[in-house]
């Protein structure tokens, strides 16, 4: 089995590498830059298996897909990682029709951060309080980001 980091880092530690924000704003690094969702489904995993209980119910009673989703949805994780071509950020906010979870101050002022450092340009806040998940390329592709 993998072994995996689950302490949280500085921010500045978050220029290179993609991972989790947790409620208090703090970055849990998965992996460096380049999306390989599969990398950050097996940290969630192993997360949730350490630290979270009762969480197998949640993929039956509200249609969780993956641990990415669970950590997300059900504790209130902000996934933060960015495509292998372009490397432009990929982003998932807690979605609040699922389980009254959404992102607090704390994360998105640590998102936007961390969008900062990495030369990334942020979205207004209002969108990330609202969003569940955006795609930087698909954003860009329909007018909602200043090239």
């Amino acid at each position: 089995m993998m072994k995996f980091d689950f302490n949280y880092h500085k921010l500045e530690d978050a220029k290179q590498f993609d991972g989790f924000i947790g409620q208090n704003g703090r970055f849990y690094v998965v992996k460096t830059k380049g999306y390989d969702k599969d990398f950050h489904n097996l940290w969630a995993e192993c997360y949730v298996k350490k630290f979270c209980q009762d969480y197998d119910e949640f993929f039956q009673l509200i249609g969780i897909n993956d641990y990415i989703d669970l950590l997300v949805n059900i504790y209130g994780f902000v996934y933060y990682n960015h495509d292998s071509v372009y490397l432009r950020p990929i982003i998932q906010l807690p979605n609040h029709h699922l389980a009254s979870k959404k992102p607090t101050s704390n994360q998105i002022e640590s998102l936007i951060e961390i969008m900062l450092m990495n030369n990334e340009e942020p979205l207004n806040k209002e969108f990330l309080v609202n969003a569940e998940m955006f795609n930087y390329n698909e954003l860009e592709s329909r007018g909602c980001i200043k090239k």
